[in-house]
């Protein structure tokens, strides 16, 4: 991997990243409901992945998601986040 495709890559998962969380805190805010910590992680993961297909696609953030939607990947991602925030490593960082 080359130092531009690196750069893309940082620059697509930041992007994703502000994308994922401002979506899940509006969600949040929409429907009153409490921040959920296992949520957030599952809204980071999307988001992260979101944003590195979007940029390395050369599409919008919301165009990138949905091909993602109509793939059936956010229950994937769903999965493997929930597995991931079960796992030892991922319970000693939160008992922090």
């Amino acid at each position: 991997m080359g130092q531009q495709s690196f750069e893309r890559l940082l620059v697509g998962a930041a992007a994703g990243l502000v994308y994922g969380v401002s979506g899940y805190l509006k969600s949040r805010a929409a429907s009153g409901e409490a921040l959920s910590p296992s949520e957030l992680f599952t809204a980071v993961a999307w988001g992260l992945l979101v944003g590195v297909v979007s940029d390395f696609m050369g599409v919008e953030l919301d165009t990138a998601e949905k091909m993602l939607f109509d793939l059936g990947v956010l229950v994937v991602v769903k999965k493997l986040a929930e597995t991931a925030w079960h796992t030892e490593p991922v319970k000693r960082m939160r008992s922090r």
